[in-house]
Parts: C-alpha cells; structure tokens; sequence
C-alpha cells in the first residue's frame, strides 16, 4: 500500500502459484478441501505457516488411516480378489480420513461387491446410503440381500418417508434414487450426517 515492491525469485512465485492453485483465498486465509491435505502438509511443514485445530485433527486422520487394517469383515458372503481387497482398503481409508472418491472401472469388476465389503465395516457407525439410478434400486438391494446380511437394505420410496427416516439406525442401508434424493435432501441429511 505504501508504493513500495517486493521482488519474488521464480522459485518463491512458483510455489506461491502452486499453493493458490490448491486453496481459495477469502478474508485473508486460504482455505483448501481435505483431498489437497497430503499435497499441502510437505508446504506446511516447511514453512511457518499456521494452521488450525480442524487442519491438525485432520492430518491426523491421514496418518492413522495409512495404519488402518483392512481386513474383510467376516460377514461378507464372497470372497474378494486381490485388486477388489485393495480397493476396499483405498475406500477404507479415504472414510476414515473423511474425503470422498470415486471408484470407477469396466462393469463387471465387483464395485458393488467393494462397496459392500466397506459398507458392512461401517455399519456399527450408524446407518449408510447408496443413492443410484431408480432401475438398480432392487439390484443392491438383492446384492445386499445376498454378500452383506449383517446389513438391512431399504429401499426409500414416495410412501410413508417419515416412519422410513425414523426406523434407520445401524446396519440399515438406505437406497435411494437421484430424484428422491435431492426432494427429501434436508431429512437425509439430518438421519445420514
């Protein structure tokens, strides 16, 4: 404000752009979303930058997931492949550590299976949500039925919402459709948080 100019090496603006790149700035902060921690932490570490208690508990989570056992839980009625443990684990971890992802391969490789697989190792934690196509409904209902038995499918439908919301708790498993979803969006969120 004063006139006067800072000269930046090309070093330091590099990393500056960088780390821009990664957060967004407001009031004089930068924030960044929970995927960008392990690409930040190096930054963090190196600097003095400070970071707050959401940011530490959060690292946190990273490292303790990295030491979480993944094993498949016993109730699961099929035995998973290699690449379909490893998958479960990358699920596993990225739950625990609270970041979202997306599993996507060629049909037929047992995402379903890997889903439930980590679905069944959440159960005690309260109830879960598979929101998909209004035609595949029945089908994770019938997969639920048949590898997760430990779990309860329920399916959400344009009858009786309010006995549905009140019923869930641990083990169930709410299935729903993109459309119901997004029209009964403030009662899922409040049951499934």
């Amino acid at each position: 404000d004063d006139g006067r100019y800072l000269a930046l090496t090309a070093e330091l603006r590099q990393r500056i752009d960088e780390i821009a790149s990664y957060g967004v700035s407001a009031k004089g902060k930068v924030r960044f979303p929970a995927v960008r921690a392990l690409a930040m932490e190096e930054f963090v570490e190196s600097t003095s930058a400070k970071t707050d208690k959401h940011w530490k508990e959060h690292v946190a989570k990273i490292e303790e997931s990295a030491k979480l056992k993944t094993t498949i839980p016993t109730t699961l009625q099929a035995k998973l492949r290699d690449y379909q443990t490893e998958g479960f684990g990358w699920m596993k971890r990225l739950a625990h550590w609270n970041t979202g992802a997306c599993l996507a391969d060629d049909m037929g490789l047992g995402k379903t299976i890997q889903a439930l697989a980590l679905l069944v190792d959440r159960a005690p934690q309260g109830p879960a949500l598979v929101v998909a196509p209004a035609s595949v409904g029945f089908n994770w209902e019938q997969e639920a039925f048949k590898f997760a038995p430990t779990l309860t499918p329920k399916l959400f439908r344009d009858w009786d919402r309010d006995a549905f919301f009140e019923q869930l708790g641990p083990g169930d498993l709410a299935i729903t459709s993109y459309g119901l979803l997004q029209s009964e969006i403030k009662l899922f969120n409040t049951v499934l948080h």
